[in-house]
């Protein structure tokens, strides 16, 4: 198992909402994006940091901002295969009309 810390960036944009995490799993998960197996890691708000245990094989991160709509508000990564810890952040974009999507990168911006 190795490390994941997310990271979300403090933005006046989506201030109030909240993020789930996702990530997928070949255990029962809790749900089904993109037709993939996911099992929700946790929760993240404006501002804050989290960790989280990532098993060592590549898998697909997702930050859903709408719980009602997560397949169609979320956004996703390939963690690829490794041992080392792996640092992302997130952000959300100003547009209104997407419901104000987030981004996931590698550096901060």
């Amino acid at each position: 198992m190795r490390k994941l810390t997310l990271i979300r960036k403090k933005s006046i944009v989506a201030s109030l909402m909240k993020v789930f995490v996702y990530v997928t799993s070949n255990l029962p998960g809790d749900m089904i994006i993109e037709g993939l197996n996911c099992r929700k890691v946790g929760e993240l708000t404006n501002g804050k940091q989290a960790t989280y245990e990532i098993p060592d094989e590549g898998v697909y991160l997702f930050v859903v901002y709408d719980r009602l709509l997560p397949e169609a508000f979320h956004c996703k990564k390939f963690i690829p295969p490794g041992s080392a810890d792996v640092t992302l952040y997130t952000k959300p974009k100003l547009n209104p009309f997407l419901g104000n999507p987030f981004e996931l990168f590698d550096v901060q911006n």
